[in-house]
């Protein structure tokens, strides 16, 4: 077996294609209690993350929920992250703040909690709170999950993620440290 062989079989065995139907449960109970929190301000829920940009991998997958809150939002980005992350119907999924993104926990998935308020105008564009910083950024989850599926990439990327997972190196801990 050639080499190119050999990282193909890795990739299809770790692939993560779609969403189970118990994934899809668990992130539509969190959708649930996000709804009521966002209120008037919610624009819309959408899949971000692996799962949607088609990278995920066994053992490591992850769903993303991106919170798409009117530009008139009155709180600020802070606010938005922390009433998120203190939201009493949340308590049950124990919440963890992340950088951008609330994490929980629901039946056994990891779900990230990604709220951004959408920038003015006719754009996608959104500020996202950034608490390791204590600063906004800037990001367009639409054309980051297009790039992703268009980019001709997705072994590659797999692979990558397979090898970080297999060396036990999270995006917690720096290979540059």
């Amino acid at each position: 077996m050639d080499a190119d062989t050999y990282v193909k079989s890795i990739v299809d065995r770790y692939a993560l294609n779609g969403r189970s139907p118990q994934a899809v449960a668990a992130a539509q109970s969190v959708f649930t209690v996000i709804q009521p929190w966002a209120g008037k301000w919610l624009l819309k829920v959408q899949y971000s993350g692996s799962n949607a940009k088609g990278t995920a991998i066994r053992g490591v997958a992850d769903l993303g929920l991106f919170i798409s809150l009117d530009p008139d939002t009155p709180e600020t980005l802070s606010d938005i992250y922390s009433k998120l992350a203190n939201y009493k119907q949340l308590q049950p999924y124990a919440p963890r703040r992340q950088n951008v993104s609330i994490g929980v926990t629901c039946n056994g998935y990891s779900i990230d909690l990604v709220p951004g308020k959408k920038q003015p105008g006719n754009t996608t564009d959104h500020s996202l709170y950034r608490s390791k910083a204590g600063t906004w950024t800037k990001t367009n989850v639409e054309k980051h999950i297009a790039l992703i599926q268009n980019s001709q990439r997705i072994d590659e990327i797999r692979a990558l993620k397979i090898w970080r997972a297999r060396m036990g190196w999270t995006s917690r801990r720096s290979i540059w440290k």
